[in-house]
């Protein structure tokens, strides 16, 4: 009776498609034969599923809060965009499955199987994937921060892009895990295996590798600080132009490691820490201009180069003015920290505000975003000024700013922690609309097929300038002068708009009116 319910009320809420999102539907059916069943839009939090045969399941932009679907089968299940945070999917199957954009905080994987799981964009803060096993998994510019992952199997696995800060991956195997772009922040990878892993460009601080295996893994041109490699297999690995500062190498084994300076270590035993410390920090000093990539649309890794506007812009004019670019992944905060703290000269993407405006030097702008509004397609209105948004429910991001609306403007107003979760209240009826960056959220969305849903409205409700911003110490007012004169230049010959073009976001640089008071 139970399951014959739980059939009548998922082909409800698939007949009524969004209206499926007003409802809090309760359904429990554990050990239940559930094979391509349509969860999507649907509300079914604490719902009980454990041992479910659910191959091929819909759960797409559904809300599953605190679901339990431990031991089910969820192979090939489409699971994107939705809400699972607190849910129980301890030894739950879900290889290759979609999990691509969803809320996962606090979630339980541990013991579960992930074998070429798509994890893509999702929010996993605080997860626990103990002892999951995640080979060839795709995890890029997931946030992990805090999850822990012990002893999972990651082999093979895609981390570009990742964050990791304070995440717990001790004996964790990550043999070939490519990590570019990843933010190893505070990580614990005691006594982990990864044999071949790359994590060039990228800065590595205060991160324990202690007794790990890294045999062949890649450093080239990382910047490490506080890093421990006491007790770690070195061997091989390739530390070809990377900063090293503050780290401990005792009972390290350096054999056949390749140096900063491109020298190969011999493999001759009795060095003292002292000795191997030396080698690893010789020929260190890096006469290049150490620019951050944020990681985004703007500023990132693509095959190994440089890619984005701020990334091209940025290369090209320190050419034009004789400087050589060493580029490595960071994001914003942490730029910013490590401009304050002399470990990078330039970083990019940042939005100057009253608390940094006298650490640093800064550029003219090299692109201005704008916020704009946007509504499900076909229920869009005539926006021109605020008075149009009177008794709207709008969503926005939580700590972001609005310059042309204040806390007294006519509307009601949902903040929320990330894009997806308003998103999803959108499209299920439960908003009017909701703030993106014209550019760089908008083209993000088109890239993943959700703009065909959307419209955007008339009129911008702020603008965001983003510029670089310079070490005090490497760049003097005269040299940001230059550089500012070389990017007017580059905007005036059109070069400027020829990157923005070649990078898919050249009709996305028109600015809107903005709204009126």
């Amino acid at each position: 009776m139970i399951k014959k319910l739980l059939v009548m009320l998922l082909g409800a809420a698939a007949a009524f498609g969004s209206s499926a999102a007003s409802r809090s539907v309760q359904g429990s059916c554990s050990f239940c034969d559930l094979r391509y069943s349509d969860f999507s839009q649907s509300r079914v939090e604490g719902g009980m599923y454990s041992g479910a045969y659910m191959f091929g399941a819909n759960f797409s932009w559904a809300v599953m809060k605190a679901a339990n679907f431990e031991s089910a089968t969820l192979t090939l299940a489409k699971m994107a965009w939705a809400d699972f945070e607190n849910a129980n999917f301890k030894k739950a199957t879900l290889e290759n499955a979609d999990l691509s954009r969803s809320i996962l905080r606090n979630a339980d994987f541990s013991m579960a199987h992930l074998s070429k799981v798509n994890l893509g964009r999702s929010d996993l803060t605080g997860a626990n994937f103990s002892t999951a096993s995640m080979r060839e998994a795709n995890l890029a510019d997931a946030r992990l921060n805090g999850a822990t992952l012990i002893n999972a199997n990651l082999v093979g696995a895609d981390l570009a892009g990742a964050r990791l800060r304070d995440a717990n991956l001790q004996g964790a195997v990550l043999t070939r895990a490519d990590l570019k772009g990843a933010d190893l922040g505070s990580a614990n990878f005691a006594g982990a295996v990864m044999n071949s892993a790359n994590m060039a460009n990228i800065e590595i601080r205060l991160t324990n590798f202690r007794a790990a295996s890294l045999q062949g893994a890649n450093f080239r041109n990382a910047v490490l600080d506080a890093v421990n490699f006491q007790d770690a297999d070195l061997s091989g690995a390739d530390f070809t132009g990377a900063s090293i500062y503050n780290t401990m190498l005792n009972g390290a084994n350096l054999c056949k490691a390749i140096m900063p300076n491109g020298v190969p270590r011999d493999c001759s035993s009795g060095a003292s820490p002292e000795d191997e410390r030396k080698a690893m920090t010789a020929a260190a000093s890096n006469t290049k201009v150490r620019i951050s990539l944020a990681g985004n649309a703007f500023a990132n890794f693509q095959q190994g180069r440089p890619s984005g506007l701020f990334a091209e812009v940025a290369s090209m004019v320190m050419s034009d003015m004789g400087l050589q670019s060493g580029f490595i992944s960071m994001p914003a905060d942490a730029a910013l920290k490590a401009l304050e703290e002399k470990r990078l000269d330039v970083a990019t993407v940042i939005v100057k505000t009253p608390r940094i405006a006298e650490k640093f030097r800064f550029s003219d702008p090299v692109l201005t975003d704008y916020q704009v509004v946007v509504v499900r397609r076909g229920k869009g209105f005539a926006l021109k000024s605020v008075a149009d948004l009177r008794g709207k429910r709008i969503g926005l991001r939580k700590g972001y700013r609005y310059d042309l609306l204040n806390d007294e403007a006519p509307f009601s107003r949902q903040a929320y922690n990330s894009d997806g979760e308003m998103i999803r209240d959108l499209l299920q009826g439960e908003l009017d609309a909701i703030l993106l960056s014209g550019i760089s959220d908008v083209f993000a969305l088109r890239s993943e097929g959700i703009m065909s849903q959307l419209e955007i409205l008339g009129a911008s409700v702020g603008k965001i300038p983003m510029m670089l911003a310079f070490s005090k110490s490497r760049f003097s007012e005269d040299d940001v002068k230059r550089f500012n004169q070389k990017l007017s230049q580059m905007v005036a010959s059109g070069s400027w708009r020829e990157i923005m073009e070649r990078n898919g976001m050249g009709d996305l640089i028109e600015a809107l009116p903005a709204i009126k008071p």
